[in-house]
């Protein structure tokens, strides 16, 4: 019985470790709260998808488009723009630049700060990350022909964020990018809800989205959920059974001894007294 006890414990002490290290893992890409739309290719149907989402969470508030800078470098040939950050490993470390308007500040960063608003309209990038800020420049990066790179510099202004806070560390005004001679291409849409967003009226919206637009992604920022797998399903399932299985074995084998010890007492002529004390409790 103590062997299947702590048996279960070990099994309850793994499950909340593993859970424990999937939540200091997990990062958000978005603030909670945030309800986005992700386009993979299907650009012509965003305006549908929109109106769509609305008509399942009317009460979403601003909408912010999210658009990524292109280098068209021959006809047809187009890579996407990369803002460049620090050193890792001996390699410049690089995030797609997010292109959009000042409420994608406020949707996808969860910043109000005039200061940066006006600076986006300005013409300058807003950076979140320190080492994406390179003297008062933010770079952005495109490869053309023969993997050949070109770099562009924008002025920036930083605004520090927690390290858990930067949903991306670069954003630049769609009107910049086409000032740099790049292009932009709509890539969705993010809403930041004031309330709760119901579970059915998520999975109604999402439903709305996979048949409009098969490729194109739905989501609602919800933060860290645990997730039980399969093992840890399995494993708690099997620590319960044994724990129940020991505690019917217990039973039936103190059962078995009091009903002996109640055979012994009738052959001898002996009568059981009240106070008589159980197998399990005897004193040596």
């Amino acid at each position: 019985m103590l062997a299947a006890v702590a048996g279960a414990v070990a099994v309850g002490v793994h499950t909340a470790g593993a859970e424990a290290q999937d939540r200091a893992a997990y990062r958000l890409e978005q603030p909670v709260g945030a309800v986005r739309i992700t386009l993979h290719g299907d650009a012509g149907t965003l305006p549908q998808l929109r109106t769509a989402v609305l008509q399942d969470l009317p009460d979403l508030g601003e909408r912010a488009d999210l658009y990524e800078a292109q280098y068209v470098f021959c006809e047809g040939c187009l890579g996407v723009v990369y803002a460049e950050g620090g050193q890792r490993y001996g390699e410049a470390v690089a995030h797609p630049a997010v292109v959009g308007e000042a409420p994608v500040l406020r949707n996808l960063l969860a910043l109000r700060d005039r200061t940066a608003e006006a600076a986006l309209l300005d013409g300058k990038a807003v950076v979140t990350d320190p080492s994406y800020l390179h003297d008062g420049k933010a770079v952005l990066r495109m490869q053309g022909n023969g993997q050949e790179v070109r770099k562009v510099a924008v002025d920036a202004v930083l605004v520090e964020r927690p390290a858990g806070q930067r949903y991306a560390p670069l954003v630049v005004a769609p009107e910049t990018i086409r000032r740099l001679g790049l292009q932009v291409a709509p890539t969705g849409a993010i809403w930041l809800s004031t309330g709760p967003v119901p579970d059915k009226a998520e999975q109604r919206a999402a439903a709305t989205v996979a048949r409009l637009a098969p490729h194109s992604e739905f989501g609602v920022e919800r933060g860290y959920r645990p997730q039980d797998s399969v093992v840890r399903v399995a494993l708690s399932g099997f620590a319960a059974l044994v724990v129940l299985g020991a505690a019917v074995v217990s039973t039936a084998l103190a059962a078995a001894d009091a009903r002996r010890e109640r055979a012994l007492l009738a052959a001898i002529g002996a009568r059981p007294g009240p106070g008589a004390p159980s197998p399990g409790c005897r004193p040596p």
